[in-house]
C-alpha cells in the first residue's frame, strides 16, 4: 500500500481546484468510452448498490487530486447507521478546502441507501451515485439548481445523466480492486440567460470502498482522482 503524499499548502492548490471545480461540479452521467476490462462471471460485480460504499465508521480515504487539481483530500466515513428507517453515512473532510466544492462527494456530506438508489447530498439537490438492479447499459438522470461561481448571484439549472457500463477491475495506489462498476457521466447545465456548459468524467466505484477513480472531462485536461490509501 503506498505512503500517504503530503499535501500541498493550501495557498498553493486553493485557486486551482476552484477553478477546477466549478468545471466539474455539474458532472452527471454522458456517453464516454473509457478503456476499462469488464469481468466475466467469476469476475462479477456485487448486484447491491449499497455495497460500493465504505462499510467502517472512522474509516479514512486518501484521495490524490492529479491535473490542475493538484491536491490531497481525505475522506472520512464519520458515521454509519439507520435514519428514520433509511441507512444512511456521513463524510467529513479532513483538512477542508476553504469554501471550495469538490465533485462526487469528496467535500463531504451525507449519503442514503433508498432501497436499491445511493442517493448523494450535493449542491442544489441531491445526486443518485448507483442505482439497481445493477445493470450493464442502466441510465438515469438528476436535476438540481447550482449556484453560479463567485457569488453572482446567477443560478445554474443541471441536468445530469449517469450510464453504468459495468463491472471491471480497478489497480489504484491503495491496491488491486476487482469488484468495481464503471458509471459514464456527463451534464447539462444552462444559466438563466440560456447559456449551456458541458463537462463529462468516468467513474469507478469499488464494493467496500465507494469511489476509487475519476477522469475528468470538461474541465482542464488531464485531471483525475485515485484512491492512495484507506485506513
Amino acid at each position: 500500500m503506498s505512503q500517504q503524499a503530503p499535501a500541498p499548502r493550501r495557498s498553493r492548490w486553493r485557486g486551482r481546484v476552484r477553478a477546477a471545480a466549478a468545471a466539474v461540479a455539474v458532472l452527471g452521467a454522458a456517453a464516454l468510452v473509457p478503456l476499462v476490462r469488464v469481468l466475466g462471471s467469476d469476475g462479477a460485480a456485487a448486484a447491491t448498490p449499497g455495497s460500493y460504499l465504505p462499510e467502517r465508521p472512522g474509516e479514512v480515504l486518501t484521495y490524490r487530486l492529479g491535473g490542475s487539481l493538484r491536491a490531497t483530500v481525505e475522506l472520512r466515513l464519520a458515521s454509519r447507521g439507520v435514519i428514520a428507517g433509511v441507512p444512511t453515512l456521513s463524510f467529513e473532510q479532513l483538512g477542508t478546502a476553504g469554501s471550495t466544492v469538490l465533485p462526487f462527494g469528496l467535500s463531504g456530506g451525507t449519503v442514503r441507501i433508498e432501497g436499491d438508489t445511493v442517493v448523494r447530498t450535493a449542491e442544489g439537490g441531491t445526486v443518485r451515485d448507483l442505482v439497481g438492479p445493477v445493470a450493464p447499459g442502466l441510465h438515469w438522470s438528476d436535476v438540481r439548481h447550482t449556484a453560479a461561481a463567485g457569488g453572482s448571484g446567477s443560478t445554474f439549472a443541471v441536468v445530469e445523466d449517469r450510464t453504468l457500463l459495468g463491472p471491471a477491475s480497478l489497480d489504484e495506489p491503495s491496491g488491486h480492486l476487482d469488484r468495481c462498476l464503471v458509471v459514464a457521466v456527463s451534464s447539462r447545465a444552462t444559466s438563466a440567460g440560456g447559456a449551456v456548459s458541458a463537462a463529462g468524467a468516468t467513474l469507478w466505484y469499488c464494493e467496500g470502498v465507494g469511489l476509487a477513480r475519476a477522469v475528468l472531462r470538461g474541465g482542464a485536461a488531464g485531471d483525475t482522482i485515485d484512491l492512495v490509501r484507506v485506513r
